[in-house]
Formats: C-alpha cells, sequence, structure tokens
C-alpha cells in the first residue's frame, strides 16, 4: 500500500439505501448471473467480457481483488441495493498507469436488469467523493468509447470535463469478438475531474453527508468532516 493513502473502508453506505463495498464469494452467483444476462452491451466495449466466464473463475478474480483493495493496488466493488441486497454496479477506481501519483481512474458496468435508473451515476459520484475527501486525490479520470452514449451520459452527469481523444486506445479485436457485437473503433474520449472543481458541482455538497464511511477497526463516519476521522 502506498505509504500516503488511508487503509480503505470496509464499506460505505449512502442515503441508508445503498451500499458499495469490495466484492465476497457469496456475491458471485448474483453478479455472474447479472454478468450473462448483460453481454451483449458488455460485448460492445469491454474485451474482458469475451473471456470465458463462470463462477470459478470469478472467484478467483475476487480474491485476487480483495486482497488488491485492502493493500492499495486498487479499489474494486459494487454497488447493492441495501434492504433487498440486489446487484446494480460493478464498479471500482484505480491508481492511474501514469505519472501522478495521487491519480485515479473510475470504471463501471451496469446490470441490464437496472440499466437506465441513475445507479451507474450514482456509484461514478461515491467514488469521487471517497477519492477527493478520503483518499486525497488530486485528479481523478474516465476513458470512454464515443459510441457509448450510456457511459457518456454518467460522464456528463458526474460533471467531468472533456480533455482529449486517445487514438488506437483500446486493443483490436479478434473476428469472433468482432462477430459478438465488440466495436471496431479503438479510440476513446478522456474526461477529469480535478479537486477544484468541486465548487462547480451541484451535486456534491448534498451527497457528502448522506455517505457513511466503515472503517476497519474505527467507528462509521461521515465524510462532512473527514479532515480529522482518516485511519492510517
Amino acid at each position: 500500500m502506498s505509504a500516503d493513502r488511508p487503509i480503505p473502508p470496509a464499506r460505505l453506505e449512502y442515503a441508508n439505501r445503498f451500499v458499495m463495498r469490495p466484492v465476497e464469494p457469496a456475491d458471485i452467483p448474483k453478479i455472474e448471473e447479472a454478468r450473462a444476462a448483460s453481454l451483449s452491451e458488455l460485448h460492445c466495449y469491454m474485451d474482458w467480457s469475451h473471456q470465458v466466464g463462470g463462477q470459478n473463475s470469478f472467484l478467483q478474480r475476487v480474491l485476487t481483488q480483495w486482497a488488491n483493495y485492502f493493500r492499495g493496488e486498487d479499489y474494486e466493488m459494487a454497488l447493492f441495493d441495501k434492504q433487498s441486497g440486489d446487484f446494480l454496479v460493478y464498479t471500482g477506481f484505480y491508481p492511474s498507469l501514469r505519472l501522478n501519483p495521487h491519480a485515479f481512474e473510475i470504471g463501471y458496468w451496469t446490470s441490464s436488469k437496472h440499466k437506465g435508473k441513475g445507479y451507474a451515476t450514482l456509484a461514478t459520484r461515491l467514488q469521487i467523493a471517497l477519492i477527493f475527501e478520503y483518499f486525497h486525490g488530486d485528479r481523478i479520470e474516465i476513458t470512454c468509447s464515443p459510441q457509448n452514449p450510456a457511459s457518456l451520459r454518467v460522464i456528463e452527469k458526474c460533471g467531468f470535463h472533456f480533455e482529449g481523444t486517445l487514438r488506437k486506445f483500446y486493443p483490436s479485436g479478434t473476428e469472433a469478438m468482432y462477430a459478438a457485437g465488440y466495436i471496431r473503433e479503438r479510440s476513446v474520449q478522456l474526461f477529469a475531474l480535478l479537486p477544484e472543481d468541486r465548487s462547480h458541482l451541484s451535486w456534491y455538497p448534498p451527497l457528502l453527508p448522506q455517505i457513511t464511511l466503515y472503517p476497519l477497526l474505527d467507528p462509521p463516519f461521515s465524510l462532512v468532516h473527514p479532515e480529522t476521522k482518516y485511519p492510517s
């Protein structure tokens, strides 16, 4: 774990309605079911979705990501309905592969069953708050295919700024992938937010007091006054 990053919380709750946390083995059946039902959409933009799925391979990923999460290598999570336990969004943020050690990149996919309900926007906004207020990140970025209107709407609703087009960013697909719907356009658009952009986000101030973080060892706390509550 980076020495200047706090230990990540065990989970985040929002408005007593949603929970965002690392995926556990018990979650695998419902997420795998959602992935299989969402393949027609995932196949368009996500090369990993063309790989062989199944619960056994997913279990290996969950175990690896659980360790990575608490080591601070990346922060892969899922958003759930707190009352029903329904899986809504698979998401996460990752230290940028570029030069800035305080920069993170967000990714997400939504269960097709719950698309169009604003859950990807919510999950992204929660991560923006977590990165800026808890992890002291100073840059958040998202890349998106210009042919992915649903993801572009999430980015717009969150207030990201367009920074440019990265050409030949996606890997080439195979003919089998193209036949299954993988897009041939390999360019992506790059969007970013900086801490100083928070003052221009109308959704940001009302969001913070509704977020509760649950650390591994310390009592839960809100992000309203996070400066004195950072476990190390």
